[in-house]
């Protein structure tokens, strides 16, 4: 006699990124989640209600689509996710967005990969920012004051109006990743 049939529902994220953490969510509809493999190492896994989330690490090296296998007691699921090398796996936020001589500024760093260490590179030096709680996102945060050598390095945008450049540059293992941003000045 045949097992009975117990579809396996599986959601795959629309695009990855090269270096992204994404998830998968697993439902084996009529029953309880049996034992899941998977053809990514798994980052984390955890149960919200019926599904099984686990969280994958697209490989760094991955260029236009990206194969991934799920196999469970009710079937197999495999997909080609579209890889988009382009998405910005930095996400950073000065506060304040605009700040004169003196002023402290706050860096928070989201990045979408486990990133061991983030660093803001300031026209005087690097500044390593610390990590907060545990990801994803992965949450990165330090301070720096405006002082009269940051001024310096500001460029004039219009008027009483200068902008100071500034890169973030995150790492994991080999893989560095950065991005610009930039820091009004009155």
């Amino acid at each position: 006699p045949l097992p009975q049939a117990r579809p396996l529902r599986v959601e795959w994220p629309l695009e990855v990124a090269p270096g992204e953490v994404a998830q998968v969510r697993v439902r084996l509809e009529g029953g309880s989640l049996p034992e899941v493999r998977f053809s990514l190492p798994v980052l984390k896994e955890r149960r919200e209600g019926d599904d099984l989330v686990l969280l994958f690490q697209a490989p760094w090296e991955a260029r236009e689509r990206l194969e991934v296998i799920l196999w469970a007691e009710g079937g197999e699921s495999r997909a080609f996710l579209p890889l988009n090398p382009g998405k910005d796996l930095l996400l950073v936020r000065l506060d304040p967005p605009r700040a004169s001589l003196g002023e402290r500024v706050e860096v928070r760093v989201e990045t979408l990969f486990p990133a061991e260490e983030v660093h803001l590179l300031l026209p005087t030096g690097a500044l390593p920012l610390v990590a907060e709680g545990e990801g994803p996102p992965w949450v990165f945060v330090g301070t720096f004051r405006v002082e009269e050598a940051l001024l310096k390095e500001a460029r004039s945008l219009t008027g009483s109006l200068r902008a100071l450049s500034l890169e973030v540059r995150a790492r994991q293992g080999e893989v560095e990743r950065g991005k610009e941003v930039r820091l009004l000045l009155r």
